[in-house]
């Protein structure tokens, strides 16, 4: 296995264009990850991957895939062309580390949660600074998280962009007049509403980490994870606050993604303009649970002048 080198950032992000009245500035935290040889990643050679979480995770989820990445890359025989040199992954403004963080930020706009629109202008001010100036970067999404990345090209011209490709892992994207007018179709893939109910509802606290793990271990999404990414949760999405194990990401902040908005329904037009001047791809996670929405349903909503790679799981092995 190769031995990892992590560390943790903390970044003010850019004055909100997006919220009206923003008294609490936020910070973006973000952990870079190089192998302890790291030389091509300081010199800017191989590949840089930024990471995006979704609703309700953390960038701390994506570690057993970036030491899989890494020790891929160490195995004789693996192609170096292509290497993967450095991996930076990145909370949103209100999951995981940067919740904490963020907290009285957050509490001084009225305790709203952050806006995915805040976190895309951070992201286009991160490659933008001197920690990734002269790196191929290759940009990894997972779920809502890919409205971010998205929003982050907005802030450059479509032939400047800073991504050498875009990939979206199960993204929850479609056009506003194809949500409204096939709602038969929409509920039998995924009902937000309950989504929403359930995320508000849900229990957020516990009297240990050992409680908490047990208790994700046995329910419905959690229990279907690797036991890998369960305690990854359990260690980096909950906190220990007033004698108690909490969540730290506010649920009631994570219900309010799952309300249809611009996350949704603004992705698919970005797309259409960028998809002949980067490539994208689309990874399908190969169980079609609840949190993945039909290829077909989203992608006959997107009009697009070149070809999206889609693809199952099981044919990125």
């Amino acid at each position: 296995m190769v031995e990892l080198s992590i560390e943790q950032f903390v970044f003010d992000a850019p004055t909100s264009r997006h919220v009206l009245s923003s008294p609490g500035a936020l910070k973006t935290v973000a952990k870079r990850y190089r192998s302890t040889d790291a030389r091509s990643a300081k010199d800017g050679t191989g590949i840089t991957l930024l990471l995006v979480h979704g609703t309700g995770f953390h960038k701390e989820q994506w570690e057993p895939t970036i030491q899989a990445i890494f020790n891929h890359y160490a195995s004789p025989g693996s192609s170096q062309r292509t290497k993967v040199t450095e991996v930076w992954s990145f909370d949103w403004h209100d999951h995981g580390a940067a919740a904490v963080i963020n907290r009285e930020a957050l509490k001084a706009r009225g305790d709203r949660g952050g806006s995915l629109r805040e976190l895309g202008d951070a992201m286009a001010a991160f490659v933008k600074s001197e920690h990734v100036k002269g790196h191929t970067l290759v940009s990894v999404s997972h779920s809502l998280g890919s409205a971010a990345t998205l929003f982050s090209t907005k802030l450059f011209p479509v032939h400047e962009l800073p991504y050498q490709t875009l990939f979206f892992v199960d993204p929850t994207m479609c056009r506003e007049e194809f949500w409204h007018q096939n709602l038969h179709i929409r509920k039998g893939l995924f009902d937000y509403g309950a989504l929403a109910t359930g995320s508000a509802r849900r229990r957020d606290r516990w009297s240990s980490k050992e409680e908490a793990f047990s208790w994700f271990s046995t329910r419905f999404p959690w229990k279907t994870w690797d036991t890998r990414a369960v305690r990854s949760f359990v260690d980096h999405a909950l906190e220990r606050r007033d004698e108690e194990v909490r969540l730290k990401c506010n649920k009631l902040h994570e219900s309010e993604y799952y309300s249809p908005s611009e996350n949704i329904f603004d992705p698919p037009h970005i797309i259409s303009k960028l998809c002949h001047a980067v490539p994208i791809h689309i990874i399908w996670g190969e169980i079609p649970d609840i949190m993945c929405v039909d290829p077909s349903f989203t992608f006959t909503s997107i009009r697009y002048s070149h070809p999206v790679t889609l693809l199952q799981a099981h044919d990125c092995s």
